[in-house]
């Protein structure tokens, strides 16, 4: 029986290791010894013992329910596995049984993720008040079987996982603490912020660590400054094409280009020095479809929200609400009918509490209306030009 992608949901035929829609390669258990890099996350609930003791405990296992239902969900959206629920929390692997090479970034992002869940759900005043500590490391494992017979337990084995429940128990109520590790991984994905050398219990030495806080403003691999690039030869006809719809648009006949290639072809790169062709003058707001986004609904369409409400590397979620409520004003549009749906669609739920009792249809069509009314009046300030890349990983919405 063919089994599915967790990256891309396509199908994997019984016996092979590569997901034929996506190239992900698959692992299974009966891989255990192989030695692996993953991303490891530890998450506990902050207080558990006084907060049984506080609401009893038939009240306290509905909690832990609604806590492993969040987490479970944030964990699988980015393609990783719970793969142990440790009482009051759980450890959690991505990169494993589905092999991604983003799995660091995965791994923040879900927790991130899941810590905005986890104040939604249970805010600020309310009684009982859940916090959650993350604790997330990147490196090498081995990947094992423990135990005999029904008790045999399939895991990940070394220093790796250690530091991970390190992390985790030095981890602030309510955030998320990285490695150095991690951190080199998702670099610039990110906003990251040090939290010093720590010493870790049982462990010699100090390790530097940094607290995780919302996604950054890097969007390719291109992007690193760090990074060479071959010579850019060969593409004056396709760069001249793109120059002549640019001149079509300004003469307010608007245009929708596809750059199609096979991977590996130079389409990121083309598009790069065309935006740079195109001068100070012009606004480019710039989206990215992401290899674990498919299930998750706008995933390009939130980062150019983001961009036009300069969100990016922006935590605070009233700070968010105020910028949004700022730049629909901008526009002369209805911030504070339209602020939620914008909230909504970027994944902050706080902001969208108006929403709640709107059925998923209509909040789609004013969502849907709310960005067309959003692109328009940004285009009569100003010529913009929206990218969106990897459109091969679109959500079907």
């Amino acid at each position: 029986m063919a089994e599915r992608c967790t990256s891309c949901g396509g199908e994997v035929g019984e016996g092979q290791r590569f997901c034929q829609e996506c190239g992900t390669r698959l692992t299974r258990p009966e891989d255990a010894g192989e030695h692996k890099v993953i991303t490891v996350m530890f998450c506990d609930i902050v207080g558990s013992t006084s907060l049984a003791e506080q609401i009893g405990g038939e009240q306290m296992h509905e909690l832990l329910d609604r806590f492993f239902q969040l987490a479970g969900k944030e964990v699988s959206r980015y393609g990783g596995t719970i793969n142990k629920y440790l009482g009051d929390g759980f450890l959690a692997l991505v990169g494993v049984p589905v092999a991604h090479e983003d799995h660091a970034r995965r791994a923040v992002l879900a927790a991130l993720d899941l810590q905005e869940r986890i104040s939604a759900e249970w805010p600020e005043g309310a009684e009982p008040r859940v916090r959650a500590r993350i604790g997330i490391n990147t490196g090498g494992v081995v990947l094992g079987q423990l135990g005999a017979g029904a008790e045999v337990d399939f895991t990940a084995i070394g220093d790796t996982t250690n530091v991970a429940a390190r992390l985790e128990s030095m981890a602030a109520p309510g955030t998320v603490l990285i490695s150095a590790a991690t951190e080199e991984a998702v670099r610039g994905y990110i906003a990251c912020e040090p939290a010093g050398d720590l010493t870790l219990s049982g462990r010699t030495g100090s390790i530097h660590a940094f607290v995780a806080l919302c996604r950054g403003d890097r969007r390719s691999p291109l992007e690193r400054s760090d990074r060479r690039l071959s010579r850019f030869v060969g593409r004056g006809r396709q760069l001249t094409a793109l120059g002549e719809l640019v001149d079509e648009a300004r003469n307010l006949r608007g245009q929708v280009i596809g750059v199609v290639a096979e991977p590996g072809m130079g389409k990121s790169r083309l598009v790069a020095r065309f935006l740079e062709s195109l001068g100070e003058s012009v606004r480019v707001r710039e989206g990215r479809c992401l290899s674990f986004g498919s299930a998750v609904p706008f995933v390009p369409i939130a980062d150019l929200v983001r961009a036009q409400a300069g969100l990016v590397g922006i935590a605070d979620p009233h700070e968010v609400t105020a910028r949004l409520h700022e730049r629909l004003g901008q526009l002369g549009l209805r911030p504070e009918e339209q602020v939620p749906y914008l909230a909504n669609l970027i994944g902050l739920r706080a902001g969208a509490e108006a929403l709640r009792d709107r059925s998923p249809e209509a909040i789609r069509n004013a969502t849907f209306e709310t960005l067309l009314a959003a692109c328009m009046a940004e285009a009569r300030e100003a010529f913009t030009v929206y990218v969106l890349e990897d459109l091969h990983w679109i959500d079907p919405v």
